[in-house]
């Protein structure tokens, strides 16, 4: 008899609510990112800008925001995966719209552009995994399985 258990791909279906749970777990990780992220923005900002304070305690309020839901997404309580999800989109956005602003012209010949694809590479793969972490809590909320903030 053929074994019909599928391989893990990154990519997989979300067939049941042990795969919508795990997938549910890892859409936490691009928002913890998005912490740490914003973590060292503040202190980049601290250190090397003039930046008011109040932008500042911004970013840290923000970071420790996204930090307390990641993990508390890891645990399980992860009613507000779309909304943190959303809000990671918003900001990968906004960073690549800057990117490319202040990128142009400064290698010349376009190669500014793509070394700025290239080296956010990571930042695309985190996207790939917070919509597959949206799927799991959509399969969820479909099948009527309790989620807690």
């Amino acid at each position: 008899m053929p074994d019909t258990a599928m391989p893990a791909r990154f990519w997989a279906p979300i067939t049941d609510e042990a795969a919508a749970r795990e997938a549910l777990k890892m859409g936490g990780l691009p928002i913890l990112g998005l912490g740490v992220s914003l973590l060292f923005l503040a202190r980049t900002s601290f250190v090397a800008t003039t930046l008011p304070l109040g932008f500042i305690s911004i970013y840290l309020v923000l970071a420790a925001v996204f930090i307390v839901f990641a993990f508390r997404i890891r645990s399980g309580k992860a009613a507000s995966l779309p909304y943190l999800a959303a809000a990671f989109f918003c900001f990968i956005t906004v960073e690549l719209v800057f990117s490319f602003i202040y990128s142009a012209g400064s290698v010349g010949e376009g190669w500014a552009e793509i070394s700025v694809i290239l080296t956010h590479a990571v930042t695309f793969l985190a996207a790939f995994m917070a919509v597959r972490g949206v799927r799991g809590w959509r399969y969820l909320k479909n099948i009527n399985a309790p989620m807690r903030f």
